[in-house]
């Protein structure tokens, strides 16, 4: 009597490829573009199969003060290894200081990296305020000085600043569906 060899499948995602969304409209895809898939939903189908969104927690308005207060519910909490942030467009058309906008990065940053999870910021989308600029250089500096990674995807749908034309964005924030894909895209190249 010979044995019998069950094969074992390796998992299709591990705990090292998940993530966690947790961010503003542009997130969730919430604008006036919202038919369709999100710029992270576009990331996960660019990975083939190497990334899985676990959770898209996109909160229209949300700021990076409100992302410090419910981070734990709607990403660390989250069975994934990463967390990917997406936040400054409000902070911006809210006057956050910059000072502000960067201890709050800090502190998301120090928080995801306290529990052993790694953090993603991606920079805020193209805006009419000289402030979105001054935020995703802030972000930058905190994500680099705890660690994690900051990445801008958004130059190819972009140019002086703005998006290129309204094929990108209908209200000169929230991505098209054309926007979103090859954000996502970007997105993907970049990790």
């Amino acid at each position: 009597h010979s044995p019998t060899f069950i094969p074992v499948m390796p998992a299709v995602f591990s705990n090292e490829n998940t993530v966690a969304g947790i961010g503003n409209s542009i997130m969730r895809n919430q604008g006036p573009s919202r038919n369709g898939a999100s710029w992270l939903e576009y990331a996960q189908i660019a990975s083939g199969g190497r990334m899985r969104v676990v959770s898209n927690s996109g909160v229209n308005g949300d700021m990076t003060s409100s992302i410090l207060g419910r981070l734990e519910q709607d990403a660390l909490l989250k069975p994934a290894k990463w967390i990917i942030v997406s936040e400054g467009t409000n902070d911006a058309i809210q006057n956050v200081s910059v000072s502000t906008h960067r201890a709050n990065v800090a502190a998301i940053a120090a928080r995801v990296a306290a529990i052993g999870k790694r953090l993603i910021y991606v920079a805020a989308p193209p805006k009419q305020s000289r402030n979105t600029a001054k935020n995703n250089a802030a972000a930058k500096a905190a994500c680099d000085s705890k660690g994690a990674l900051f990445i801008n995807p958004w130059s190819p749908v972009t140019e002086n600043g703005l998006y290129i034309d309204s094929t990108y964005s209908i209200d000169g924030t929230h991505p098209t569906q054309k926007a979103q894909r090859i954000v996502g895209q970007s997105i993907w190249d970049s990790v």
